[in-house]
C-alpha cells in the first residue's frame, strides 16, 4: 500500500436531516435548503447529525473499502467471473496510487461528519434545556467511537495516516495535513475510547438501534480489536471479558439450523453487536457489485480451501461451507451475502439449492459474538500457558460446534 504524506480533505459540511422513523433514520437524505449556521440549535439536530454520520458509512465507496481492505487482502478471496481491473491488480499484489482502492477520501468524509458533531453538540447543550448533559456525553461517545473505527480501518490499511480531530466546515483551514505514525494513532484511539466507554449507551429500547448504532459493547469490541492489533493481549482479553460478562444488551449464539439465514439474510441477529443498516430505500450496492446479483456478474469468489489432496479445511457438512460457498463453473461462489440455502437437506449442495436475495438490502456486520470469542482465543493463545490454551480451545469450539452440529461437542 502507498504511504501518502499529505491529504486533501473533501469538504463535508454537515447537512440537516428530517426527523423520521427509527427504520429510516440511518438513511436520511440532506435538506439542501438548510443554512449551516441555522442548524445545531436543538436536541433533534444532534440526533439528525448522528444519523448523517451513519448515513455516510452506508456509501458504496465506504462499504466496498471495508470489504476490499479486509478479507479481500487475505488468501480467502480469489477473482470471480467478472473481476474488474482494480480488484485484479489488488488480488495479484500489484497496486499503485492510481488504483481506486488506494483512495481514502470516503472514510475522511465520515470522520469529518463525526468531528462536526463533536464540535457542535456541546453548543446545543447550552441552547436547548431539553438536551441533557448525559445525552450530550452519549452522543459524543457514539461519534468518537465511529470516528475511531474509521481511523482503525485506515491504520490497518495504510499504517501512517493524517489524524484530524477538528471539523472542516469551510475553506478557512489548511487542508494539507502531515501523517501521524501508526503507533501514535492507535494509542490516541485507545485513550479516546477509554475516555468515553462509560458514557456510551448500554442498551436502546429498539432492536434496530441496538444493532445499528454503537453501544457500549460495540465500543468494547473495537477496543479489544485495537488492542489485539497492537499485540496488547491482556487488554484484548479484558475487553472481551467485559462484553461476555455484561448482562446489558444480551448476546447469544444463533442456533445451527437457522444462524446463516438470521445473520446474513434477515440481519440484526441475536449475536450481532453492530451492523450497518440497509433497506429498500438505501441499498447495499457494494455487496451486490462484489458478490453478484447472479453467478455471472460476481467479481469475487472463494478459495477452495483444499489444503492437500483429499484434505479440506471444512468437511462437506460444515455449515460455514455448506451454507456459504458453492462450486459453479470452476469458481467457488460466495453466496452467504446475496442468497440463502433454501434446500439445506439435500446430500450434495448445488447452485440451484440457493435462493437469491430479491433486493440488495443486506446489512453489513461489523462485530458479532463469535468475533469476541475468536479475538479472546487468539489473545490467550499468544499469551501462552496451559490454562490460556485450554480456554482458547474452548472458545474456538463454540463456533466450531455450532457449525458442525452432527459432530460430538468439543471434538
Amino acid at each position: 500500500m502507498k504511504h501518502l504524506h499529505k491529504i486533501w480533505i473533501l469538504l463535508a459540511i454537515l447537512p440537516a436531516f428530517m426527523l423520521v422513523s427509527c427504520e429510516d433514520w440511518f438513511a436520511q437524505e440532506p435538506e439542501s435548503e438548510m443554512v449551516y449556521e441555522d442548524f445545531w440549535q436543538k436536541k433533534g439536530d444532534v440526533l439528525s447529525g448522528m444519523g448523517a454520520c451513519y448515513r455516510a458509512m452506508l456509501e458504496e465507496s465506504v462499504v466496498k473499502r471495508m470489504m476490499v481492505w479486509g478479507e479481500l487482502r487475505s488468501d480467502n478471496i480469489l477473482p470471480g467471473k467478472s473481476t474488474e481491473e482494480h480488484l485484479s491488480l489488488l488480488l495479484s499484489a500489484n497496486i499503485n496510487s492510481a488504483n481506486e482502492y488506494a483512495r481514502w477520501g470516503s472514510l475522511y468524509t465520515v470522520i469529518n461528519y463525526c468531528n462536526t458533531l463533536i464540535d457542535n453538540a456541546p453548543k446545543v447543550r447550552d441552547l436547548d434545556p431539553d438536551f441533557s448533559e448525559k445525552e450530550l456525553r452519549q452522543y459524543l461517545a457514539e461519534a468518537k467511537a465511529l470516528r475511531s473505527y474509521c481511523y482503525f480501518m485506515l491504520v490497518r490499511t495504510f499504517r501512517d495516516i493524517p489524524y484530524i480531530e477538528q471539523a472542516y466546515s469551510d475553506d478557512s483551514r489548511d487542508f494539507s495535513v502531515p501523517q501521524t505514525s501508526e503507533a501514535v494513532v492507535l494509542d490516541t484511539l485507545m485513550t479516546t475510547l477509554r475516555s468515553v466507554e462509560n458514557d456510551a449507551v448500554t442498551e436502546y429500547s429498539q432492536v434496530l438501534y441496538n444493532k445499528g448504532r454503537i453501544t457500549q459493547k460495540a465500543v468494547w469490541a473495537l477496543m479489544a480489536d485495537i488492542a489485539l492489533w497492537k499485540n496488547d493481549y491482556e487488554t484484548c482479553v479484558a475487553y472481551c471479558d467485559k462484553i461476555l460478562e455484561s448482562s446489558n444488551n444480551a448476546l447469544s449464539l444463533e442456533r445451527a439450523s437457522t444462524y446463516f439465514r438470521h445473520l446474513f439474510f434477515d440481519g440484526n441477529s441475536d449475536e450481532s453487536l453492530w451492523e450497518l443498516q440497509f433497506d429498500n430505500n438505501t441499498l447495499n450496492w457494494a455487496v451486490r457489485d462484489l458478490y453478484g446479483a447472479s453467478d455471472n456478474d460476481a467479481k469475487l469468489s472463494s478459495y477452495q480451501f483444499t489444503l492437500t489432496a483429499g484434505s479440506t479445511l471444512f468437511n462437506e457438512k460444515d455449515l460455514r461451507k455448506k451454507n456459504a460457498i458453492v462450486e459453479k463453473d470452476g469458481f467457488m461462489m460466495i453466496k452467504k451475502y446475496v442468497a440463502h440455502l433454501s434446500q439445506p437437506n439435500v446430500e450434495i449442495i448445488r447452485d440451484n439449492n440457493f435462493s437469491w436475495r430479491g433486493t440488495a438490502d443486506a446489512n453489513w456486520i461489523i462485530y458479532r459474538l463469535p468475533d469476541i470469542y475468536l479475538m479472546k482465543a487468539e489473545a490467550l493463545a499468544e499469551l501462552g500457558g496451559a490454562d490460556n490454551l485450554a480456554q482458547a480451545v474452548e472458545l474456538v469450539s463454540k463456533t466450531y460446534d455450532r457449525a458442525n452440529p452432527d459432530v460430538t461437542a468439543g471434538s
